[in-house]
Parts: C-alpha cells; sequence; structure tokens
C-alpha cells in the first residue's frame, strides 16, 4: 500500500477491500493497516484522504467491537421529483405484478400519478412494512422542504413498529455517521432512545455521542446519557458494556470522579459481556481510569517530565490510533538514556505514582504494537547470571556498612534501654528518700508514684526505640538512593534495561533460605522494588535498539 495509491473507489461501500483486508480480518490487522495509510496521509497534508481512512477505519470498528459482520448497503430506492412530462412517458421494460419487487411497484406508481399522491396514500394511519416507512421517508425529500426532520421523523417510526429491521437501522446510521443531524443533537438522541429501545442504540448512536462530547459540558452529556438509558427497556448490556468502555477512555481526563467509579462499576460487574479481541482495550482504559482516580493524580503534573507524559495518555486517550500515538511515542524517545530528569520526576520515597505507572504501561506497549515496533529479545540467561554475581559483590562489598548501620542503632537502642533502668531505679530510691524525710507519705501515694514513673520511662523508652527506628530507616533509604541506586541503573542499562526482570530476580534470591542473614540482598529487593522511577526509566527502552 505504500507504494501505489490505495483503491479510492472501495469507499465508502467497501472499507475491508480498502485497506486489503480478507473477511474475518482481526482487530489488530485493521489497525496496523489503518496505521501504514495515516502515516502516508497525514491530516496537515491531505485533510480530505485523511477523513475517509478515518471513517472507513471507525466504521469497521465499530462493526468489530460490537461483534458486527461487515455492513451491507441500504437499498435504495430511484424515486426524484416528477414533471409533467416524465409522468405521461413509460420506461421501455415494466415489470409484471407477478415479478415486480416492491421498489418497481412503488416506482411504477409514482409514474402512473405522483410523488405527493403516493405519499399521502402510504402516510395513512395503517400498520407499515418496513419498506413502505423507508419509501415515505424517500418521499419526503420530495414533498417536504425540511428534508432531515421528515426524512428521520419517518425512519424512526418505522423501528417503533419494526425495531430490528436493519435496512431502517443501517440507514439511521448513515444519517448520523454523515453529520446532517450534528446541529440538534440533544434533539434527536432521545428521539432515537425512544424508538430503538434496545441496547442497539448504543451501537447507533455511538458516532453521535463522540461529537457531542466536545460541544457541550460534561454535566450536560451526562445527564443526556441517563434521560436516553431510562428510554431503554432491553435488559441486554453487552453493547452498552462496549459503548461505555470506548467513552471511558475518550472522557477519562474530563468526566467527574463520580461518573467514573460508576462507569468501571458496569464495566468489573459485567466482565463476561466484553467480547475476547476487547480485552487489551478494557485493560488500557481500567488503568487510564484508576490513574485519573487515584489519589496523587492532582499533583502528578506538577514537574514538566510527569506533565508531557500526562499530556500524551490524554492524547491517545482522544485519539489512540493517529496522533495519540506518536506524541506518546516522541515522549519515550525523547526521555531514552535522560535517567536523572526520571528520578527528579520520580524521588525515592516521594509520593506513590505507581497507578500512573501502571497506566503509562499499558499506552506504552499498546502503541509499541501499534508502530510495529518489535518486542525486545535478550539472553534472559545471561542476565540472570548478570544479576546474582552482581547481587554477590554488593553483599560482599556493602554488608559492612548495612552492619555498621545496624549495629549503630541498636547501641542507641542499648543505650536507651540502660538509660530507662537507670531512670526507673533512681525515681525508686527518689521517692524512698521523700518517704524518709517526709513520715506522712503513705504507702499507696509511693506505690502510685512508682507506677507513674515506670509508666512514663516505659513511654520513653518507646519514643526513644521509635526514633532509632526511623533513623535507622532514614539512613540505609540514603544508603540505596546515594549508593546501590546510581550502580543499579548502571547495571541495568548495560544489560538492555530490563530492570523489572533484574528487579524479579534480586526478590527471588531474598526469599531464599541462604539469604535470610544477608540484609544488603533483603534491602535491595526491598527498596528497588519500591523504585517508581526504575519502572519509567525501562519504559523508555522500548524504541531502542
Amino acid at each position: 500500500m505504500n507504494d501505489v495509491d490505495p483503491p479510492w473507489d472501495e469507499l465508502p461501500h467497501n472499507p475491508i477491500r480498502f485497506f486489503g483486508l480478507e473477511p474475518g480480518f482481526q482487530r489488530n490487522e485493521l489497525k496496523r493497516s489503518y496505521t501504514k495509510l495515516i502515516k502516508r496521509f497525514k491530516p496537515e497534508k491531505h485533510p480530505q484522504e485523511f477523513q475517509q481512512i478515518r471513517a472507513a477505519y471507525e466504521q469497521l470498528d465499530q462493526q468489530l467491537r460490537y461483534g458486527e459482520a461487515a455492513a451491507q448497503t441500504a437499498p435504495t430506492l430511484p424515486v426524484a421529483r416528477q414533471d409533467s412530462s416524465s409522468q405521461t412517458q413509460r420506461p421501455p421494460s415494466i415489470p409484471t405484478s407477478a415479478t415486480a419487487s416492491p421498489a418497481d411497484l412503488l416506482q411504477q406508481e409514482v409514474q402512473r400519478t405522483s410523488a405527493d399522491a403516493v405519499y399521502l396514500r402510504l402516510s395513512q394511519p395503517t400498520r407499515k412494512s418496513p419498506f413502505e416507512f423507508y419509501a415515505l421517508a424517500i418521499l419526503s425529500d420530495v414533498v417536504s422542504d425540511n428534508q432531515h426532520q421528515r426524512y428521520l421523523d419517518w425512519l424512526l417510526a418505522g423501528l417503533k413498529q419494526h425495531p430490528s429491521d436493519a435496512s431502517l437501522l443501517r440507514l439511521v446510521h448513515a444519517m448520523i455517521t454523515s453529520g446532517a443531524l450534528d446541529e440538534e443533537m440533544t434533539h434527536w438522541l432521545p428521539a432515537i432512545s425512544e424508538s430503538v429501545q434496545t441496547d442497539v442504540f448504543f451501537q447507533l448512536t455511538e458516532p453521535l455521542w463522540h461529537r457531542l462530547l466536545d460541544q457541550v459540558p460534561f454535566d450536560e452529556f451526562a445527564e443526556l446519557l441517563s434521560t436516553c438509558e431510562r428510554n431503554l427497556r432491553d435488559p441486554q448490556i453487552q453493547r452498552r458494556c462496549v459503548f461505555y468502555l470506548q467513552l471511558m477512555r475518550l472522557s477519562v481526563f474530563r468526566a467527574p470522579t463520580e461518573w467514573l467509579t460508576r462507569a468501571v462499576a458496569l464495566l468489573e460487574d459485567n466482565p463476561d459481556q466484553l467480547p475476547p479481541y476487547l480485552e487489551l482495550d478494557a485493560e488500557v482504559t481500567l488503568a487510564l481510569v484508576r490513574f485519573r482516580l487515584s489519589p496523587n493524580y492532582a499533583e502528578f503534573a506538577a514537574h514538566p517530565l510527569r506533565q508531557a507524559i500526562q499530556e500524551a495518555m490524554m492524547a491517545y486517550c482522544l485519539d489512540s490510533d493517529g496522533e495519540g500515538v506518536q506524541k506518546v511515542a516522541n515522549v519515550l524517545v525523547e526521555h531514552a538514556g535522560r535517567w536523572q530528569e526520571i528520578a527528579d520526576a520520580f524521588p525515592f520515597g516521594g509520593p506513590d505514582f505507581h497507578p500512573a505507572f501502571e497506566a503509562w504501561s499499558w499506552v506504552c506497549h499498546d502503541v509499541q504494537e501499534k508502530l510495529f515496533v518489535p518486542q525486545r529479545e535478550a539472553d534472559w540467561d545471561r542476565i540472570h547470571q548478570a544479576t546474582f554475581q552482581w547481587v554477590s559483590k554488593r553483599h560482599e562489598q556493602d554488608h559492612a556498612t548495612v552492619n555498621s548501620t545496624t549495629f549503630r542503632t541498636m547501641v542507641h537502642a542499648l543505650l536507651g534501654t540502660i538509660l530507662f533502668f537507670v531512670g526507673t531505679i533512681g525515681a525508686i530510691f527518689l521517692l524512698i528518700a521523700l518517704q524518709v524525710q517526709a513520715h506522712h507519705i503513705t504507702g499507696s501515694v509511693l506505690l502510685g508514684g512508682l507506677l507513674a514513673l515506670i509508666v512514663y520511662q516505659f513511654c520513653l523508652a518507646k519514643q526513644v526505640n521509635r526514633l532509632l527506628r526511623r533513623r535507622k530507616d532514614r539512613q540505609l533509604t540514603k544508603l540505596y538512593r546515594n549508593f546501590w541506586r546510581p550502580r543499579l541503573v548502571q547495571f541495568g542499562c548495560a544489560q538492555g534495561g530490563h530492570f523489572q526482570f533484574i528487579r524479579s530476580i534480586i526478590a527471588g534470591m531474598a526469599e531464599t533460605n541462604e539469604a535470610k542473614s544477608y540484609p544488603v540482598i533483603h534491602l535491595l529487593a526491598k527498596f528497588s522494588g519500591q523504585d517508581t522511577a526504575l519502572s519509567f526509566y525501562e519504559l523508555t527502552f522500548l524504541f531502542q535498539r
């Protein structure tokens, strides 16, 4: 497709052939073909071609997400406004009633009389076939000045009597995707929900909701959606779950947290309603929502790098197959090898940004697949052996430092304990001396005083021990941040940036019986596992070779 022009003549009726796909294609095949085309036909240079490609992609993507086969073209009825001369002319061959289709018979009637007369007859209050509603919609373009309203009114009236008619549904969907309803979306969406009272409503109107999301405040959007949902009578929710999954992706950074919480509950309560090929989409979307709902979300963008990551995720949510993908890739490429900047953005011991990493990781790996970047290969056995040797070396060189820190803490704790006993004994002698000098002090008073002193000394000792433990933790944290962390980064870069694999090896070493007496291994496993910066840094290696 990169060497020759794509078959534009296949649009809009045959998008499958346009993308060079075969019947039964997978969603990732569609995404790859789409990505190749939009790389060539960028919106700023080829706006018209880009719009055609985008519309064709959205058509197939929606059909796949909702589990639909390729849409068939809507039936056609060749009726036009008739003048006096045309009414007297006959076609060369008029089908007989035995072989004529409903469209042929209707065309004969229009030619014998007039479009207005046929329209008047069909609009009588009787039960009609789906084709008759379709004919009324077509004829309304001839006899009515308010074309779009009358056309869609008849289609919706037909769906009230025939809610499962595929032809009427395709015609309504064509009106929606054409943009003809965009100026009155808030009027037509409730009207459609009153006629299509099943979960097909979500698939049918999804393009309208996506456009409306950019035009009205979200509170107004959510209220209108709730109104439409109340009109539905079908208990089936599969299409509703698919609809909400896509809607959550588009609104994750603009919807109120209460709405997002309810939307997440819908998907988590109905995990079997999403088709298997949407599992990755669900994981990515739910990770993004968890980041949005996390306690530290408000302060995430306070650092320039974190702000760039958040903006890339926002662009990805709005366009996860085009410009958003490229923006995510740019952030990864621009910060490759810039460890210090990442360390400053995610300081060890700082706020918990693990939900942000989970979301960013899912997004980055999805972008890696969409840009056809192959998975990183590595000699895992060699990395495993190198990690074992590196940790053993760290233990040999640094166990004295750790033991010294631990020993100093134990000495301070011992001194605190001695101070406790000395203070208690001194208090006892003081009370005895006071009793000797003042004979009126009773035994109960002396006993109460002794108990009070013991409790006070005990509380003081606990506080001293707590402060000593905090001091030890601070010293060990400082040791990791200033000494082990730089060396771990240097070692991990030499192993291709596979920090997660390296950390899993260290954690496994810490769980062995032989390592119970090796504090260095336990501390390395503990601190490296908590180091979010290493996780973010590893993602920058995705596009490196």
